[in-house]
């Protein structure tokens, strides 16, 4: 009897512990899987050679959709009211308006059809390319025309907006802002130490920015400073993005899946159960209570929320908010800091080209004396050990 109810024990034990990690989905016959996107009850995915799959199970069963795609390679989509877009890699733009069942190019003024991104911004839709810079339509895809002014490199591979803003992520030339629809572009680098911009992600007020071998930079001030935020990252080469309340989640390339509550710098490793080329996570999507990862394995994996979420809450329990104050702002020679935590706190302040001109360290209140520094717009931030506590700009006059 004893032997029996220890293997029973041993069984249990097993059991209890697969189901905490990432189980696959049936496999799709693509190289890889490029891009998920979540339409209600479905789920659309994109696949390096394969065309477009959907499931409306979850993943139990998997239907092709590509057969009037030119390229069967598909790396981005959009869904709008009543149509989906696709981004192919050499193919360009094509449409369905009917849930993928056919599909039409839409090509009309495209200089380059490598797709790396599509956006839809009201009524109007943005196209990224590998060597043509940014494309506009405002008639649903039927003529496009590039809105280039100002993008330094035209080897573009993210595109994300929030509110009037529009953020573009270079390969090489790191982030570009436009405020005016894309009519003209800035650079905004400020502290972003590696321009080759893999994704970018608008999650509530902050912008996140991953990078080609150089992890991840958070900005709270709409990109005028970014922070680089990698503690606990085991790879920088970041591939995909998504979020769900507090909880950020990225995909990374052999190095698996990660997360981090919104208001902390420490990312956790979360890729339990993926090996192998399914440790190349290149997408992610969320869907219900599930997260989906889209993997160079050519299988979809997916993993319950509540295995690795900090919490159904905008603010992580364990890093309660913590007020702060910067005044006067704009100033002459002097301004004062004064938070509501006691902690040790560095203030680190940056001029407009991102270098650092000071440091220090206090406790709830501090007085930073500028008296040495030229009048113009310097960018601040606020840290303690354990997360970024704010971020902003000053004007000293």
């Amino acid at each position: 009897m004893k032997p029996k109810n220890i293997f029973i024990f041993i069984t249990i034990f097993a059991t209890l512990n697969c189901s905490a990690q990432w189980n696959k989905t049936n496999k799709l016959w693509g190289s890889y899987i490029r891009c998920l996107t979540i339409d209600h009850q479905r789920i659309y995915a994109g696949t390096a050679g394969q065309g477009v799959y959907f499931s409306d199970d979850d993943g139990n069963t998997w239907n092709a959709l590509s057969f009037d795609l030119i390229s069967q390679s598909v790396g981005s989509f959009v869904i709008g009211e009543g149509y989906l877009f696709a981004g192919t890699a050499s193919g360009g733009v094509f449409l369905s308006t009917d849930s993928g069942q056919t599909w039409l190019p839409k090509n009309v003024g495209l200089s380059s059809l490598n797709i790396t991104s599509i956006v839809v911004k009201n009524s109007t839709v943005f196209a990224a390319t590998d060597s043509g810079g940014i494309f506009i339509s405002t008639n649903t895809g039927n003529i496009w025309a590039p809105i280039n002014s100002g993008l330094t490199n035209l080897h573009v591979g993210s595109l994300t907006c929030n509110g009037s803003y529009l953020f573009a992520g270079t390969f090489g030339g790191g982030v570009f802002l436009s405020t005016n629809n894309g009519n003209t572009w800035s650079p905004i680098n400020n502290g972003l130490t590696n321009y080759y911009t893999t994704l970018l992600s608008v999650v509530g007020t902050k912008i996140y920015a991953g990078t080609y071998n150089g992890g991840m930079f958070l900005s709270v001030d709409s990109g005028g400073i970014w922070t680089q935020i990698n503690q606990g990252l085991t790879g920088g080469d970041i591939r995909s993005l998504c979020s769900i309340d507090s909880t950020i989640f990225i995909g990374t390339y052999q190095q698996g899946a990660f997360s981090i509550c919104s208001n902390g710098i420490n990312w956790s490793s979360i890729s339990t159960g993926l090996s192998g080329y399914s440790l190349d996570v290149i997408s992610l999507a969320i869907k219900d209570t599930n997260i989906f990862a889209g993997t160079d394995s050519g299988f979809i994996w997916k993993r319950p929320l509540s295995q690795i979420t900090c919490g159904s809450t905008t603010v992580d329990e364990n890093f309660p908010l913590i007020e702060t104050k910067v005044y006067p702002n704009p100033f002459s020679h002097q301004f004062k800091l004064e938070i509501s935590d006691n902690e040790l706190t560095t203030v680190s302040l940056f001029d407009f080209l991102g270098r650092q001109i000071l440091q220090q360290k206090f406790s709830q209140r501090t007085t930073i004396n500028t008296e040495y520094l030229a009048d113009g717009i310097y960018f601040y931030e606020l840290r303690n050990n354990k997360k970024i506590i704010k971020s902003g700009k000053v004007i000293k006059l």
